[in-house]
This record gives C-alpha cells, structure tokens and sequence, in this order.
C-alpha cells in the first residue's frame, strides 16, 4: 500500500531535482552569451565569487585553504565587486570574512531544538585572542588622532590588521585534525611553488606578472625588485618565509614516495623563491627557521638533512652555469644603504614615540610627522619628494601609532603562541608541531623587523592561517574539548 506523505516527498524531490537542472542549463546559457559582450568581467566575478563563497558554505575548511590560496590572484582575475562612489570595494577576502564570522556565530549560537547543543562548538579563547582583541581596540583608538579619515583609517584596519587575526582564529577551528593539516600543507605548498616560480621568472626575464605597477624597479646593479602580484618583494618573502618550516614538517609526515617527494621539490622552489626576491631579511628568516627545526624537532631533522643535501647540490650546480651569481648574492649582502636608511628612520621613529608613549601619536602617522617634523625625505633623490617614508619595522610602526597600549597587546600575540607551544613542548608529544611552530613564529618575528608588515596583508594571513592550524592540531591531539 502506497503512503500518500512518501509519495509527495518523492514528487517535490523530483520537482527540485528538474527545478535544478533546468537552472544550471539556463544560468550556462546566459554565461555563455554574456562571455561574448563587454560585461563578460561582470559574469566572470559573479561566478568566481559566488563558486568560493559556495564552497565556504558546503565546507567551510576547504574554502578557507580556497580562499587563501586566490588570495594573491583575486583582484587581477575580477573576484571582486566594484561598489564605485567611495565605497570599499567588495573583494574575496572582505566576502570570504564576513560569511565565515557569520557562520561561526550561527552556528555557535543556534540550537536546533531546546536543550540541544549549537551546530558548532569553538575553540576555547585564550590569551592570544583577547591579545588580539586589545590589540586592535589599541589601534582603533589610534584611529582618532590620525589625519586619515575614519573612513579610511577604519576600513584599512580591517583589512590590515583584523582579517589576518581572525583567519587565526577560523584556522584553529576548521584545521584541526590530521588531515586538515596534511590538506593545509598542500595548500601552502601550491602557493609557495607559484610565488617561487613567479618570482624566479621575474628575476630572470624582467618581466612582471599580475604587477599593480607598471615599472620594474633594480635593486642594486645586478638585481632586480620582484614587483608581481604585491609591487613587492617584502610580501612574496614573508609568505615563502614563513612558509618553509610548515613544508618541513609535511615532508616528514607524507605517507608515501611521491608525496615526500614532491613536497621536498615545493621546498627548494620555495627557497629559490626566497633566494631570488633578495630580501636579506627573509635569508635570515628561512635561516633561523632551520634553525629551530633541527634544534627542537627530533623528527624533523631526518626530513631537513635530506632537503639542505639537495639544495647544496643544486647550489653547486646552479652556480657552475651561471644561474646563481655568487657576485650578486654579495651584492645584496653588502649593500649599505637600506641599513643606513633604516637606522635614520628607526632614530626618528623613537623620538615621535617619546613625544606620545601611552596612547601613540595615530594611525599611519609615523610617514607624515618623519617628513614635516624633522625633514625626513630619502626619496627625493629618486624623484618622488615629499613621498611619506615608511619606518620599516613594525615593532616602531605599532609603538608610533598606538603607543605603549598598541605594542603591549602586539607582543603579548606573540607571546602568548611561544607559551602556548610550550606548554605542549613539556607534554613531551607531538615535538614536531611544536618545533614548527616555534620556527614559523622566529621567521616572522625577525621579518617583521625590518618592514612594516602590516601592508603585507596576504603575508600575513598566510602566517595567522598557519599558526591557527598548528595549535588547532596541538590542542585535538591532546585532546582538548571543544567548549
């Protein structure tokens, strides 16, 4: 006997499924005669960032590892939404922010009945979080003082300084168990094999690619500086940097031939990556992220070895037919007037922060107040007079701008991750994340150093993206409990 209730489901099902089919055929016929008209970009966005923002509601850690790997793309393959009239534009990164902060309270705070547990349960904030959070009420607070426009300061903030922190936060939520990790480090591993060869191709052919600028600009006599994708190196360096140890540790952990294999060539290309944007500080970086890795990673050092003998054949090899100029390396190392022009702008930058300590002299202030106040103007030589110098160390920049109740909240981040990965580290398990951990969190602080990073918004976003993964997996093998 037929059940009427059974057979209306089967109908709507039906009806939906039909519904469906004839929708994807419509919208494809569209597309396909909208890809042949001047709006054809318009369709191109709406697809692209209506497909990412699918996959983020579907599955929301493969369209976090998505999203981070376009991240460098977005703006030059139209994923994002002109607004026009002033308006922050709508792109992947600002989308992709909003729908998953949104799904995290949803999910967070509805139950599906009374008495039931929320869809989602969330990482327990600790003491990196409410750093973060009084690092950025610190910075919103230097917002005031700025002669940026809160409507620009604001935005930029947010793009800036608060995107980065709460990828850290989605990471350490969506990428916790083993598998989530091992997918993290093929991600990664993708995006440091493009910027490598990018990065490589530029130097070697002076040609840029997805530049927002429309010049190359030399180094020194014999160097070029990478402008693709960013306008440039500092980026490109930072994200390989940090990078490099997170690599490591996937090809310690890949389970067959092929896969170590391919992620030990992902690390040299990387390196190459590293070598060729001639940014000393990310040689130091990558440098004492080995470091790190050997000295606190037992297991580790098995996959190190084996990569550094690699890379010292390819070195050898690579120098022998003119690849790699032992007289350019030396060049670079040597140059002095990056380092004298730093040691000028730091000078300058701890007398503005002597002038205001507390709460900072505003937001982006250090260039202006360089320029005007003590006549700071190193570009005019090239042309660009009264350009606002940057400080070039972001320790200075947040100590300028916030002051001591910015860099107090800053540091404690940082602080609060290295005391974190300690607390494991006596647990005596899982020493291999840990020490990947330490050695991603030494690279970035030592770059971090010499450049103002908070420009380097995808440099960052990769770093938190790690970080957040590395301690999400720390806490779901040792059996933390979601609350």
């Amino acid at each position: 006997m037929n059940d009427p209730a059974l057979e209306r489901l089967q109908f709507w099902r039906i009806a939906l499924t039909l519904l469906a089919v004839a929708a994807v055929m419509g919208s494809g016929v569209l597309l396909g005669r909208v890809l042949f008209t001047p709006q054809w970009t318009q369709a191109v966005t709406l697809i692209g960032l209506g497909a990412a923002l699918l996959v983020l509601l579907l599955e929301p850690a493969a369209g976090l590892l998505l999203w981070i790997l376009l991240v460098p793309y977005a703006r030059y393959i139209y994923l994002r939404v002109d607004m026009g009239g002033g308006i922050p534009d709508l792109d992947l990164t600002r989308l992709a922010t909003m729908l998953l902060a949104t799904l995290f309270i949803l999910q967070a705070t509805v139950r599906p009945r009374v008495g039931a547990a929320p869809l989602r349960r969330l990482a327990r904030p600790g003491w990196t979080e409410l750093a973060m959070i009084a690092y950025i009420a610190a910075m919103g607070i230097s917002a005031a003082p700025s002669r940026l426009s809160l409507l620009v300061s604001l935005p930029a903030q947010f793009d800036l300084l608060m995107i980065p922190l709460l990828v850290y936060y989605f990471a350490r939520n969506l990428l916790r168990s083993e598998r989530a990790l091992m997918a993290t480090v093929g991600v990664v591993a993708i995006s440091c094999v493009l910027l490598g060869v990018i990065t490589v191709r530029e130097q070697w052919t002076g040609l840029t690619f997805f530049s927002p600028t429309e010049f190359t600009e030399i180094y020194e006599l014999h160097s070029r500086k990478v402008m693709s994708l960013f306008g440039s190196p500092l980026t490109i360096a930072t994200a390989l940097a940090v990078s490099l140890p997170l690599l490591l540790y996937g090809v310690r952990q890949a389970t067959t031939l092929n896969r170590r294999a391919l992620l030990g060539l992902a690390v040299i290309i990387a390196l190459a990556g590293l070598v060729f944007a001639y940014v000393r500080t990310g040689w130091l970086a990558a440098i004492l992220g080995f470091v790190v890795v050997i000295t606190f990673g037992p297991g580790l050092r098995r996959a190190v070895l084996p990569v550094l003998l690699v890379l010292v054949l390819v070195a050898v090899v690579f120098s022998a037919v003119g690849i790699i100029s032992p007289d350019v390396l030396q060049e670079r190392l040597t140059s002095e007037e990056p380092v004298t022009y730093r040691l000028q702008a730091w000078s300058i930058a701890w007398r503005i922060f002597q002038s205001s300590p507390i709460l900072g002299v505003g937001y982006g202030e250090y260039g202006q107040r360089a320029l005007t106040e003590f006549g700071f103007d190193p570009h005019a030589a090239q042309g660009h007079v009264d350009a606002a110098p940057p400080v070039h160390n972001t320790y200075l920049d947040t100590m300028v701008s916030g002051g001591l109740v910015a860099i107090l909240p800053f540091l404690g981040i940082f602080l609060s991750i290295a005391q974190r990965g300690r607390a494991f580290w006596k647990r005596g398990r899982n020493r291999d994340l840990v020490a990947t951990l330490w050695a991603t969190l030494v690279g970035y602080l030592a770059l971090i150093g010499s450049y103002d990073v908070a420009n380097s918004q995808f440099g960052n976003m990769l770093f938190f993206l790690i970080i957040g993964a590395l301690l999400g997996r720390l806490e779901d093998a040792s059996g933390e409990v979601l609350t």
